[in-house]
């Protein structure tokens, strides 16, 4: 007889409670901190109280890695009926929740960790692949490779309206997040570092296209003047890229 498989997540998934009650999954909430106050994402604590929050004070939040004791007891919960678990994490590139799960798993056996390698829908998708899996009768084991080799196939993006909050958690410099503004950029951030740079070239052109017809910069250089492009470009590059970060994107 199959065990019974439990779907978990962290909370970095942002599935609505629509889909997590339909599917049954099991959210992880992850550490938020203002101020001297820490808070469990989606619990005690919503984005909305986290925009009142900087509105007031100023002050960004923190997030916090769920460590090997806290991923210890959680885990404790879900298999002591003797069901197997698949968890979900946000990328192991992002945070140390994937480590830190692991090491908890391997103590405990019959849970399988999975890294996203993404964060917010993108690992959402991913989750909600492997609750279907297990409502198709899979086993626990090859649900997690399955999905641990879909996560090589997901891309996220997103769009925001400014790029205030992503200067000021260091993701663009001033600079960039002023020039951006000032000329109104769609602003297009990507976790694919490789879709970035594409996404960060079109910033890039359309930067230079607005600083030659402004007289910025040499205006013969849109006619396709091939010695003077590299200046061109290099010009606009200072106004819009930081330590290799596009205005349009984020690493």
């Amino acid at each position: 007889m199959s065990k019974n498989i439990i779907i978990s997540s962290d909370s970095t998934c942002d599935l609505s409670q629509e889909l997590v009650d339909r599917y049954q999954i099991r959210i992880q909430p992850m550490g938020v901190s203002l101020g001297d106050k820490i808070y469990r994402d989606g619990v005690d604590i919503t984005p909305d109280d986290i925009y009142a929050h900087h509105a007031e004070t100023g002050q960004l939040p923190k997030t916090s890695a769920i460590n090997v004791a806290e991923n210890m007891e959680y885990f404790e919960q879900l298999i002591k009926d003797g069901s197997a678990v698949i968890h979900f994490t946000i990328s192991s590139s992002m945070s140390s929740t994937y480590n830190n799960a692991c090491v908890a798993a391997e103590e405990l056996g019959d849970v399988y960790v999975v890294d996203g390698k993404n964060l917010s829908t993108g690992n959402g998708l991913l989750v909600i692949a492997a609750a279907e899996m297990a409502q198709e009768g899979m086993e626990a084991k090859e649900i997690a490779q399955k999905v641990s080799e879909l996560a090589d196939c997901v891309d996220a993006s997103f769009v925001v309206d400014n790029l205030e909050y992503l200067a000021k958690g260091g993701r663009c410099s001033a600079v960039a997040a002023f020039g951006a503004n000032l000329l109104q950029l769609v602003h297009v951030g990507v976790v694919d570092l490789i879709q970035v740079n594409v996404i960060g070239a079109q910033v890039l052109q359309t930067g230079f296209n607005v600083l030659c017809h402004a007289g910025l910069i040499p205006g013969h250089a849109l006619g396709g003047d091939d010695e003077m492009l590299p200046d061109a470009f290099q010009s606009v590059a200072q106004v819009f890229f930081a330590d290799g970060v596009a205005a349009g994107g984020v690493d």
